[in-house]
């Protein structure tokens, strides 16, 4: 796992794995699994992990790079960070993606003027409704990666094996 320190599961009492003032500008309080290993993998802070001594050294950042993307942080609970961490893990970047008129300068998305309100009953919960127009400049290339495991028998002078309809 890049940039996370994991904690061996049987060998950390609670009192290490709650927060605690040594996390401070070292790892993202917010981003932690939300099972029982919370506290056990935390994201280590850009910046924070020195090479040369092998420690972790503090900085002036408080949260990670997912966590920084939530708008309006300072006014959420802890739970809605914990779980749009989370989610921001899981972005897509679209093919024509904007700087954002607000929050952190990356390009992932694009900028848009919403509202919400009911719409004939057609959104539910955190379920939008979008214009054709903004569905269209939501567009992203998705790269899938497949991984298939199979067994091959075992080729002799690169003959080709059948077996049935199947060639391996």
């Amino acid at each position: 796992m890049k940039n996370k320190l994991v904690f061996p599961w049987e060998k950390v009492s609670e009192e290490y794995r709650l927060p605690n003032e040594t996390h401070i500008g070292r790892v993202d309080l917010y981003e932690t699994p939300e099972s029982e290993k919370i506290g056990m993998i935390l994201t280590i802070l850009e910046g924070s992990y020195d090479p040369e001594s092998l420690s972790l050294k503090e900085t002036d950042k408080v949260t990670g790079k997912s966590t920084s993307f939530i708008p309006f942080i300072r006014h959420s609970d802890g739970a809605r960070i914990e779980m749009g961490s989370k989610n921001l893990k899981q972005v897509l970047v679209v093919e024509s993606a904007e700087s954002p008129l607000i929050g952190p300068d990356e390009r992932v998305g694009v900028n848009a003027l919403v509202a919400y309100s009911l719409y004939y009953g057609y959104n539910f919960e955190d379920g939008i409704v979008v214009s054709r127009s903004f569905a269209k400049k939501m567009r992203a290339v998705v790269k899938e990666e497949r991984k298939l495991e199979f067994e091959a028998p075992i080729m002799k002078n690169f003959k080709e094996v059948k077996e049935g309809n199947k060639r391996y």
